[in-house]
């Protein structure tokens, strides 16, 4: 990649993001999101393990740490563990009626 290329990149990044100002919280943004079952468990173990190393986490941090650990792959390292996800469908099963 040309250097010029890559400025201009950081560049549009930039300002994408929004600067926060020492001392300002960014605003939480709540959100729903599905798992499978593994993953689920998954979760709990590293919550889990956190905690045995004296950190007491909950699922959002995890999350949150996976997102930057996926923000800082190479194009090719991201794009392969995207192909290992097995697919989801989004949105809650329907609920079964009583009868």
């Amino acid at each position: 990649m040309s250097k010029d290329l890559s400025n201009k990149l950081k560049s549009i990044v930039h300002k994408a993001q929004p600067a926060i100002k020492k001392g300002q919280r960014e605003k939480v943004r709540p959100d729903s999101f599905s798992l499978l079952q593994s993953e689920h468990e998954t979760i709990q173990k590293l919550m889990s393990r956190a905690f045995q190393n004296g950190r007491d986490v909950s699922k959002s941090e995890i999350i949150r740490a996976a997102i930057k650990s996926l923000d800082g792959l190479n194009d090719e390292a991201f794009l392969q563990m995207l192909e290992s996800l097995q697919r989801v469908k989004a949105g809650r099963p329907p609920h079964k009626q009583i009868q």
